[in-house]
């Protein structure tokens, strides 16, 4: 009788743990398949920012030091692109890989210029006391949607006709906006916004025209610099859920939202696709410097990961 009734409390014990141990599961699993990470450059002799990757596959374009850099996609043939006294940043590939767009004070103030990869022609877009950044080109490649400040207490989009050279605010009606990110077909941007004044910061998406904003997703944390999977099903993100910024995955028509990277310490942001889809490249905060590194995606397992409550 003693032994049954030590079964019956086993057994009670067991049904009250099965939530818990689930949910502990579903985490283990995730831990055991956590993707491949590469690290792409040394923090002994790197300070690495804003990757973006060549719609050609190599190379990639990132700033190190505040300066314009290029590196094969497997770490190899680190060399500068760009050596100007001023600044440089946020770089962006125009869609067919010829052109590469990015952010620079050599006018005096910051603003967004194009280099012609095979002359090295350089070309001056803005003209702002303020600054612009984050450049992004539309892929049909006649607009770029970047990042201005015009005031001291508001960021938000701006959308570039290349054709006319005219400029406007994307989408007025919002509070702020910042680090745009085209769909594949061009139809819709994803960014980050607040919306309307008084609401929480999160993933917005709009259509191509600015018209129709609405929020796509949002963390009870900090998210940022969404950029779209080049097949337009995800979309990758950087993220402090958890209390640390890593990169994550967010499925577009589901909306659920899952790690690529589970680092304890530091920072992950601005993830930028390859060509194909099957890597995201990305900056890490190693030490006191920050690195390069890339992440395999794991298309095989996407689909069976839900967002967690």
């Amino acid at each position: 009788m003693s032994r049954l009734k030590g079964w019956r409390k086993f057994a009670a014990l067991v049904l009250l743990a099965l939530p818990f141990l689930w949910g502990a599961r579903q985490w283990h699993i995730r831990a055991l398949e956590r993707p491949r990470v590469v690290c792409l450059s040394s923090p002994e002799t790197a300070n690495d920012f804003t990757p973006t990757w060549s719609p050609k596959g190599d190379p990639i374009v990132f700033c190190r030091f505040m300066k314009l850099y290029r590196i094969s996609p497997d770490g190899k043939n680190c060399q500068p692109l760009l050596l100007l006294e001023h600044t440089q940043g946020t770089p962006a590939f125009s869609p067919d890989g010829r052109k590469l767009a990015f952010s620079s004070s050599h006018g005096g103030s910051i603003d967004l210029w194009v280099m012609d990869l095979e002359t090295r022609r350089l070309t001056r877009l803005t003209h702002d006391e303020e600054r612009d950044v984050w450049p992004a080109w539309s892929p049909d490649g006649k607009r770029i949607l970047f990042t201005k400040r015009i005031s001291s207490t508001r960021t938000t989009l701006f959308l570039l006709d290349l054709e006319r050279g005219e400029e406007r605010e994307f989408c007025p009606e919002l509070s702020w906006g910042r680090c745009g990110s085209w769909s594949p077909d061009g139809k819709q941007v994803v960014f980050v916004s607040s919306g309307h004044e008084g609401e929480s910061r999160g993933l917005w998406i709009a259509e191509a025209d600015g018209t129709h904003p609405r929020e796509l997703y949002q963390s009870p944390s900090r998210d940022d610099e969404p950029c779209w999977s080049p097949d337009g099903r995800f979309i990758a993100f950087s993220s402090d859920q958890g209390g640390v910024m890593n990169i994550w995955l967010l499925e577009v028509e589901t909306k659920r939202a899952f790690p690529l990277t589970f680092f304890t310490e530091g920072w992950a942001s601005s993830p930028c696709f390859s060509p194909d889809g099957e890597w995201i490249v990305f900056a890490r905060k190693v030490g006191s410097n920050s690195v390069l590194s890339k992440v395999k995606v794991p298309r095989h397992r996407i689909s069976v990961v839900r967002r967690e409550p």
